[in-house]
């Protein structure tokens, strides 16, 4: 029988590994670009809700959050923190007795109905900040929605356009868009109509359509030298896809993120028997349903079925393959 406790201790090491890059890679430790490059643009509302579930673990996670909301509360998208809370863990985003005091001050007042109940009396907000404030410097290319989101406002539409920039000439689907974004399709799919006719995006192929960045408009507005010497700069041979293709692509981070938030809660209630416990049947629904999305993005988690005698098994392939995949593209 599988240790669920050491399950959950391996997802949380993991889970802390992965927060604490992908902060640093927004600037968050230090003014200037991080330590380790990243291949990927970071999810920010992906990272603040595993960060949230994760943040008993290391009590310094406080003061990220902390930081990042009272120094820059409007970079944030509600309309995706909502849509994430849905496929993480249901105590995660349910309200319980103890919450935070309402008595927010104006812009901060924004986050409480989203973080309220998760951090179940832990002033996030409201308190102050031990750390030197110091003006937000977004320098790398991994905080790319961020900096989007400063030129074009918190909206779908910044975001897709860095989804698509992150793949370069390589075209995607409105299922692919919507899926790694969390947006809905229909509205993935009305912003995309809207960019083809403005020529700025190419609508390719019969339905269902795909869509990429059209290079030759933007060589246009920029100039075709500066265009050519910048993909020439950001398109190679990447280790993770194995083709030519953008060195800075926004990944699953929802999906693998959700993924891990279940595995680090295993523990959590208090059942030892895995049978009887409902996080270790939702990594295993989990798994199932974002299969197709894994696979687009070359990360293959192992699914069980049914009674298979091996399925509890899933739970340590599921850490090690998320290990090797977030291994793969640093």
């Amino acid at each position: 029988m599988v240790d669920l406790a050491e399950v959950g201790a391996r997802a949380r090491a993991l889970a802390l590994q992965i927060v604490w890059d992908q902060w640093d890679a927004l600037g968050y430790l230090a003014p200037e670009p991080a330590r380790r490059p990243r291949n990927s643009v970071v999810d920010p509302e992906a990272l603040l809700l595993l960060s949230i579930l994760v943040r008993e673990a290391d009590d310094r996670l406080r003061a990220v959050m902390r930081w990042w909301i009272e120094a820059r509360p409007d970079l944030w998208s509600m309309q995706r923190l909502r849509r994430l809370l849905v496929s993480f863990p249901r105590w995660h985003s349910a309200g319980r007795a103890g919450s935070m005091e309402p008595a927010l001050s104006g812009r901060e007042a924004r986050w409480y109905p989203i973080i309220a109940g998760a951090l179940a009396g832990e002033p996030l907000v409201g308190e102050p900040v031990r750390q030197k404030k110091r003006e937000i410097q977004l320098l790398n290319p991994a905080a790319l929605v961020l900096r989007s989101r400063l030129l074009l406002g918190v909206n779908p539409r910044s975001d897709i356009l860095v989804y698509l920039l992150g793949r370069g000439v390589d075209a995607a689907s409105v299922r692919e868009i919507a899926d790694t974004t969390v947006y809905a399709h229909t509205t993935v799919h009305q912003i995309l109509q809207q960019l083809a006719a403005s020529r700025l995006v190419l609508r390719k192929g019969k339905r269902p359509h795909r869509y990429s960045i059209c290079t030759e408009a933007w060589q246009e507005v920029f100039g075709r030298d500066a265009i050519k010497s910048g993909l020439n700069a950001r398109i190679g041979f990447r280790r993770l896809y194995g083709k030519k293709t953008a060195a800075r692509m926004w990944l699953c981070w929802a999906q693998v993120f959700s993924l891990l938030a279940f595995l680090t809660t295993v523990d959590a209630d208090g059942a030892d028997n895995p049978e009887d416990n409902p996080y270790v049947h939702a990594v295993f629904q989990h798994c199932l349903r974002e299969r197709r999305t894994f696979i687009e993005h070359r990360l293959y988690v192992p699914t069980y079925h049914g009674l298979d005698p091996r399925r509890f098994q899933l739970l340590h392939d599921c850490i090690d393959a998320v290990a090797e995949w977030y291994a793969a593209q640093a």
